[in-house]
């Protein structure tokens, strides 16, 4: 066979030019010629490169935002950020039949072929100093990973456009239904979705509740419109509105005002807690919430490509790593399958129904030609837990690839010292699907399987970390603002990083910002002040941290915990620290988790 000529070769390289690296940066010089297909090499059990990044850093104008900006900047082993697109900040008003070319600003809808939507990204382009993109993106030799979520889990729902439950959109689809779970209408206790409590007054059979930018007239921005369905929980006898909610009306042109018939409510002024459609759970794998996302995806995939330009500069080769979800956030978990199962309008709940949605919409991702590199999520059930979700999701996650033929990745979001626990002796959770012990969404054997592939394998702790913590049982470990993954040095290196058994192979750790900010910054994380953290060193404290007394245990010592932040201790690991006791516990952990193994 007769060598390739150079057109063939330049265009080979080209490709792997562009497609952002598996591993280390590969720097190519002179004539390159080639048989067969180039790939970058990926992780193996001798040649694995692990990257940091840090999820979700501070984005607001605050002081936490300007500390872990210096952080950022002057940390090595941070490689990047990653953060969150949210839809109904993209989203922002509802489609219509007005044609237009395909494009980042305007797609047509797959499923209802004469709706068209439009996307505004001025949110996420912003040049400013402080921006949800270019802040970091901007930072010389950083990086950015993008998670795309069409969905969010707080006490409301803020990511999805107000129309995606409107009877206005479903009505366009066979059945003419989208349905929705909250805290009211579900029967489950893993629903997050809450609502809004408020003092609402009541008289002559009508509840009239009063939150501020909570309705309008007919605009995308509002979550409440006129008519709209929702869902009222109260301590007073006859005030809520029961499983199957009631329908609104918003008080003239008010913006703050809507009310809802309770015939038999026992207070004039009931507590209560609402909640609408549209802040609810959208329940993914119906017809009128998957079309409007796979429209949106695609516009994703446009939006971010070879031309991305912020400030007049391509920042495309900046860009890394994309994880679109399916459900909240970039996951894919599925809630409350129970509830889900007794739907009766043609979208009863089975656990192969949802996989073929994760299918479904993994080829369509595919489709698209996304430029980067792609990262799944997996999630198991619950009630019970049954982690075939997991693994099935992750066959298919190997099976796809980006533009530029290199295979998409996976990853799980439930990383925690309970993994490390079970995964290693005297323990093993090689056997979990036969019963025995299990790492979350059962990542740890999955990677063993895949890592040969050289696909990227990704790993992000459940919630904030707890020092000294190493199996979580002190604290139990949870999910979320408030709960805690225990020990970062038990679960990061070398459990999940060491790349050479028993320890796991992860290529890409994403982990809590603040946790970060514990590890490097010897000042501001903790300005110590009679014992405890001065207010100043850390202003939003978001839930995550029951105290600044907490916050100071952490950072230098105290209450049974050994202080592991950049400290002045007695070991010199910071000389040119200024207070505190940690041992640099931390910081050591991160460093050796990043880079080659």
């Amino acid at each position: 066979m007769a060598e390739p000529g150079p057109i063939i070769a330049i265009v080979a390289l080209i490709a792997l030019l562009l497609a952002p690296p598996l591993t280390a940066q590969v720097q190519v010089r002179g004539v390159v010629k080639t048989h067969g297909v180039i790939a970058p090499s990926g992780p193996t059990s001798l040649n694995q490169y692990t990257h940091i990044w840090a999820f979700q850093p501070p984005l607001t104008p605050t002081s936490d935002n300007g500390y872990f900006a210096t952080v950022y900047s002057n940390t090595a082993s941070i490689d990047g950020v990653s953060v969150t697109l949210s839809w109904s900040s993209i989203e922002t008003s509802q489609p219509s039949t007005t044609p237009c070319v395909p494009s980042d600003v305007c797609q047509q809808d797959p499923g209802s072929p004469q709706m068209y939507h439009t996307y505004s990204w001025t949110n996420y382009d912003s040049h400013a100093a402080i921006s949800p993109v270019y802040e970091w993106i901007s930072v010389p030799n950083k990086k950015v990973n993008l998670l795309v979520a069409g969905e969010s889990a707080a006490a409301v729902n803020t990511s999805t456009p107000w129309y995606v439950t409107s009877p206005w959109w479903y009505d366009q689809f066979n059945p003419q239904q989208q349905d929705v779970l909250n805290a009211v209408n579900a029967s489950c206790s893993t629903v997050p979705w809450t609502g809004t409590p408020v003092t609402a007054s009541y008289g002559s059979g009508t509840v009239t509740v009063t939150s501020t930018g909570c309705c309008s007239g007919g605009n995308q921005s509002a979550t409440i419109q006129n008519g709209d369905m929702v869902w009222a929980s109260s301590m007073s006898t006859g005030c809520g509105t029961g499983t199957t909610g009631a329908q609104a009306t918003v008080l003239g042109s008010s913006t703050n005002t809507f009310t809802y018939s309770a015939p038999s409510c026992s207070s004039s002024s009931p507590a209560v807690s609402f909640i609408s459609a549209s802040e609810s759970w959208a329940v993914p794998y119906e017809l009128p919430y998957m079309s409007a996302l796979q429209a949106f995806w695609a516009a994703v995939v446009v939006h971010y490509g070879h031309n991305f330009t912020l400030n007049s500069t391509n920042y495309y080769p900046q860009l890394n790593y994309f994880r679109f979800g399916g459900s909240v956030g970039s996951e894919w978990y599925p809630y409350c399958t129970a509830t889900l199962a007794g739907l009766t309008n043609g979208y009863g709940y089975t656990m192969s129904g949802w996989t073929n949605y994760y299918q479904q919409m993994g080829n369509y991702l595919q489709s698209l030609g996304p430029p980067w590199r792609i990262i799944h999520s997996i999630n198991s059930a619950e009630n019970p837990v049954n982690y075939v979700y997991a693994t099935t999701e992750a066959g298919y996650a190997v099976g796809w690839s980006n533009a530029f033929g290199v295979r998409d990745g996976f990853g799980s979001q439930g990383l925690s010292a309970l993994d490390q626990y079970n995964c290693t002796a005297p323990n093993s959770c090689t056997s979990c699907l036969t019963g025995g012990l299990c790492s979350a969404s059962d990542w740890y054997p999955l990677f063993t399987n895949y890592k040969s592939r050289g696909v990227p394998l990704e790993l992000q702790p459940e919630s904030l970390s707890y020092p000294g913590d190493t199996d979580c049982s002190s604290p139990v470990c949870g999910v979320g603002s408030g709960n805690y993954s225990g020990d970062l040095p038990t679960f990061l290196y070398p459990f999940a990083t060491g790349g050479t058994a028993p320890y796991s192979t992860a290529t890409d750790v994403e982990i809590y910002w603040r946790d970060l900010s514990l590890a490097y910054d010897p000042t501001n994380y903790c300005s110590i002040l009679a014992g405890a953290c001065n207010p100043g060193s850390s202003i939003s404290l978001d839930n995550e941290l029951a105290s600044r007394a907490q916050q100071f245990d952490f950072f230098s010592g105290g209450s049974g915990i050994t202080g592991v932040g950049v400290g002045d201790n007695p070991t010199s690991c910071n000389p040119n620290g200024t207070q505190g006791n940690g041992d640099c516990a931390y910081r050591t952990n991160v460093d050796n988790a990043h880079g080659q193994h």
